[in-house]
């Protein structure tokens, strides 16, 4: 037999085993023998009829299925680290952690840290805060794992784009626009901070599309709502934009480690401060080990060898928190490392982007620095809500040309500006433009 014929022998008979074990998958379900760990638990035998698409009969699963890559490009595992190809979308979409399609992002997603007491308790939340307007609508998916005694494990929450709302992400292809993206990263961040009492983690990458499969039969998923699926500006009216990675981080040590903010950033503050100097220190020395990990892009090494460094400068330090217990300190490292690394950068190691004497005639005659700091902040506090209310106005005046209903909703869409802040204004605005009688 020629080398060619044993190929084609070969390729053949490995179609026939995959379609035989795809036969056997739809025929007998699901099946996982034995225990593995998964979120940090150790988890028993799963067994589950069917396909979990299918018994979820939700828009959202279908929607779903339509965001991830053909099998070819799929990428699956049952870790974060190291995701892999299949070349077959059924078993892909078993496995726990699943990427989505990163040229062409289909969803939203919100890694948590949180623990819930029980699933009930975690969409109540959600519930609640769509409710109230905090958000556009509760999740379409909520992925984690349940516990035997019914706690529920970091769920994500995962929010779909209606069909022909995905954002296409190549840079650098013609025709390309980089506003949408902006827009999905500005949605991101304002879902991370109206979900900081969930744990919400600022520090996982925007765009990545990595996420526990809701699809997968290993993880406990509920469908909060099938019914709404707003595209980004429709969320964009809901949330705070404007948010950034650092600040988030900062609020989110305070929040959820029960510190607050003054405590949190004691130790955020040292921790920040430290890692830098690490860093840029392995750059200078040329340390052999830091070199060939920035070089090969293996930046999770960096951040735990970091952390371990940064444990050990905090038990050192005179800035520690005298309310600091060992799992509060290391959410925080934890936190400052992961995004020290991701930041850091030796091309601008020395650069410097601060403005210094841009409002020496509002603070002139002032003498100590607080004073100074106190009415700069005032005087910057009042040009920006000037700027918002122009803004605002200039849109209620368009609105009204085009003959168009000025609400809240259309409001901040002809606008660029938040719905909350709009809120905050709506009382002056009324009274000003009589909104109650148009």
């Amino acid at each position: 037999m020629t080398r060619r014929a044993e190929d084609k022998e070969f390729f053949h008979q490995r179609y026939k085993d995959q379609q035989a074990l795809v036969k056997e998958r739809l025929e007998l379900g699901y099946r996982r023998r034995g225990y593995k760990e998964l979120s940090g638990h150790q988890v028993g035998p799963v067994r589950e009829e069917g396909l979990r698409s299918e018994t979820l009969k939700s828009k959202a699963g279908e929607l779903f299925v339509a965001a991830v890559p053909r099998k070819q490009d799929l990428r699956s595992n049952w870790g974060k680290g190291s995701l892999e190809r299949l070349h077959q979308k059924l078993f892909s979409l078993d496995e726990p952690y699943v990427e989505g399609n990163r040229k062409f992002l289909g969803f939203l997603r919100i890694d948590t840290d949180r623990i819930w007491a029980s699933v009930e308790e975690c969409c109540l939340f959600y519930r609640l805060l769509a409710h109230d307007g905090q958000i556009a609508c509760e999740p379409h998916f909520l992925v984690g794992l349940k516990l035997d005694d019914g706690r529920f494990i970091r769920p994500h929450a995962i929010w779909m784009l209606p069909k022909g709302a995905a954002i296409w992400n190549e840079p650098g292809k013609e025709g390309w626009r980089r506003g949408p993206v902006d827009l999905f990263h500005s949605v991101y961040f304002g879902l991370c901070h109206a979900l900081l009492e969930a744990g919400a983690d600022a520090g996982a990458p925007a765009a990545s599309q990595q996420v526990k499969c809701p699809l997968s039969p290993e993880w406990h998923t509920v469908c909060p709502q099938d019914v709404r699926f707003p595209d980004l500006s429709e969320h964009a009216e809901y949330l705070e934009l404007n948010h950034n990675r650092e600040v988030l981080l900062r609020r989110a040590a305070g929040v959820q480690t029960g510190m607050g903010i003054v405590g949190s950033n004691e130790i955020f503050n040292f921790c920040q401060k430290k890692a830098y100097e690490i860093l840029n220190g392995w750059h200078y020395s040329a340390d052999a080990q830091f070199k060939f990990d920035y070089q090969n892009k293996t930046f999770g090494l960096i951040v735990d060898r970091l952390h371990t460094e940064l444990e050990g400068a905090l038990v050192n330090g005179a800035a520690r928190s005298k309310r600091n217990d060992a799992a509060h300190a290391s959410l925080i490292i934890a936190k400052v490392a992961e995004y020290a690394v991701s930041h850091w950068n030796p091309n601008i190691l020395q650069q410097s982007k601060k403005n210094r004497g841009v409002l020496m005639h509002v603070v002139e005659g002032q003498k100590t620095l607080k004073e100074r700091q106190v009415t700069a902040a005032q005087y910057s506090a009042q040009k920006n809500a000037e700027r918002t209310l122009n803004s605002i106005e200039n849109a209620i005046n368009s609105l009204s040309d085009k003959g168009i209903g000025v609400t809240k909703a259309n409001l901040a869409r002809e606008s660029g500006i938040s719905r909350p802040t709009i809120n905050k204004y709506w009382s002056e605005l009324t009274l000003k433009f009589g909104l109650d009688k148009i």
